[in-house]
C-alpha cells in the first residue's frame, strides 16, 4: 500500500453547466441540516458544511473547476474570498445557508476540454482515481454529485492543467 501525499490548497470542484453559466465567479456548496431543513451551526454559530473538505478552503487556494453533464474542465481558478450569509454579492438562487466563495479565472481553455479524455489519455493516470477497480465503469460516480469537491495532489493539478 502506498500513500498520496496531498498539497494544501489544490481541490477539484464539481458544479452543474448552469450554476457555471449563470456564477461564474463563485463556487457553492450545501450545509448540513436538520430534519427541518434548517442549518446546524456548530459552537461558534457557524454553519456545518455537507463535506468537511470545505472547511479547508482558504483565499489563494487553486481550484478545478469542472461541470458534470458536459464533461467539460472550465478552468482553473484562484479562491478569493468566503463569502458571509448576507453579502449581496452571494448567488441567491442557490441556497440561502450554503457556504459560498469567490473565485476568480486564472487559466481558461481555449477551447472545451472533456476531461474524460485526460482520464483516458492513457498518458499519465491520475491519482484521483488511483482507488477504483474498474476506471472506465466507475470514474463519474467518484466525483459525484453537484457540489463535490475534492483535495487534488500536486500530480493531478499538473496533468489537468
Amino acid at each position: 500500500m502506498f500513500v498520496i501525499q496531498l498539497s494544501e490548497g489544490i481541490y477539484f470542484v464539481v458544479h452543474d453547466e448552469e450554476s457555471f453559466e449563470n456564477h461564474p465567479d463563485l463556487i457553492g456548496f450545501g450545509v448540513k441540516t436538520d430534519l427541518n431543513g434548517n442549518p446546524i451551526h456548530d459552537k461558534g454559530g457557524k454553519t456545518i458544511p455537507e463535506n468537511l473538505t470545505i472547511g479547508k478552503i482558504r483565499p489563494g487556494d487553486k481550484i478545478v473547476y469542472y461541470t458534470r453533464g458536459d464533461h467539460l474542465i472550465r478552468g482553473i481558478f484562484a479562491v478569493e474570498e468566503k463569502l458571509e450569509e448576507g453579502d449581496h454579492r452571494r448567488a441567491r438562487d442557490w441556497s440561502r445557508h450554503g457556504i459560498q466563495f469567490r473565485v476568480k479565472s486564472i487559466t481558461k481553455p481555449k477551447s472545451d476540454v472533456d476531461f474524460r479524455n485526460t482520464i483516458f489519455s492513457g498518458k499519465d493516470a491520475l491519482d484521483m482515481f488511483s482507488h477504483l477497480d474498474n476506471l472506465k465503469k466507475q470514474w463519474g460516480m467518484s466525483v459525484g454529485g453537484k457540489n463535490y469537491i475534492k483535495q487534488i495532489t500536486p500530480h493531478d493539478f499538473q496533468v489537468i492543467r
